[in-house]
């Protein structure tokens, strides 16, 4: 199972670098280096690993789940975190559990446990990947209140930006006089300010969601 593990990081490196990358530090052996100048695969018509790289990919974007949730509720990388897993059936809990160390270590949690069609517990930040679902709990690691006071706070100043920036492509005599190195830069900076607005709205959303 290990060396079809790591046949599959190779495959899935040029797509996902970074985490490919540190699940190979975990895996490999002493004389391996990185994955990135490791041999890549040859094909063999014997050697189909479709089966494979659809359970290391589960694996790999659960871990992904759990940083994205850590990222979202700025919680730092150095706080270890309980991780549930909500799985549909008894194979998945089973993919998932052979993959249980690799999810600890990469995602720095404290502990892992896997549940058929877990009930959501209340206090989690919750994350979806496929037909399982993955909770954090939040208790006692993120201050919910003085969370959202801070993301009202941002969310109101991105939307000012966004007006003003708005208002001013918006504007006939800006368009005119300006040049259109000048006008491409607003409409970027617009562009950032919706993605960000739409970010903050969805992570101020995922707290009020959450009942404490």
């Amino acid at each position: 199972m290990l060396d079809v593990f790591k046949i599959v990081l190779k495959l899935l490196h040029p797509f996902m670098p970074f985490v490919t990358e540190e699940l190979w530090q975990v895996l490999k052996g002493k004389n391996e280096g990185s994955v990135m100048v490791s041999e890549f695969p040859k094909y063999e018509k014997e050697a189909k690993t479709t089966k494979a790289e659809k359970e290391m990919q589960l694996i790999m974007d659960i871990i992904t789940c759990v940083r994205n949730i850590r990222g979202e509720m700025r919680i730092p990388p150095s706080r270890k975190l309980s991780v549930m897993v909500s799985v549909p059936d008894g194979n998945s809990r089973k993919i998932i559990e052979s993959g249980k160390n690799y999810i600890i270590n990469m995602a720095n949690a404290e502990e892992l446990s896997v549940d058929v069609n877990l009930k959501e517990p209340k206090g989690v930040a919750t994350g979806v990947v496929n037909s399982a679902k993955v909770f954090v709990p939040l208790a006692g690691i993120v201050d919910i209140s003085a969370e959202k006071m801070r993301l009202q706070k941002e969310l109101a100043k991105a939307e000012k930006d966004l007006q003003q920036c708005s208002k001013k492509l918006a504007n006939r005599d800006f368009r005119e006089k300006a040049s259109s190195a000048i006008i491409k830069k607003e409409e970027e900076k617009l562009n950032e300010l919706k993605e960000r607005y739409t970010a903050l709205e969805g992570a101020l959303s995922k707290l009020k969601e959450i009942q404490m």
